[in-house]
């Protein structure tokens, strides 16, 4: 359970999806194998690029952790989500 409500929530995963279609945010993802678009080009579901990123995130080094965090990650930490998608 998290204590944030819905709209708090919300905006959270709003600014990721934005974030995701960001080319510099792409292009942090592909380096630690994370895709944010689709084989044609057209951009992935917002939800499975965020469940790649959070099977990746163990694997990752505390550099690549901390680049990916500013990137806009960061979010589903800070809002206690991140293990629940």
């Amino acid at each position: 359970n998290t204590a944030r409500g819905g709209a708090v929530i919300g905006n959270a995963f709003k600014s990721i999806f934005t974030r995701i279609q960001r080319s510099g945010v792409q292009d942090a993802l592909r380096e630690i194998g994370v895709e944010s678009r689709n084989v044609d080009g057209s951009f992935r579901s917002g939800i499975a690029v965020i469940k790649d990123y959070a099977r990746a995130y163990d694997g990752l080094t505390d550099a690549q952790r901390a680049s990916t965090s500013e990137q806009g990650f960061s979010r589903l930490i800070i809002y206690g989500l991140w293990w629940q998608i």
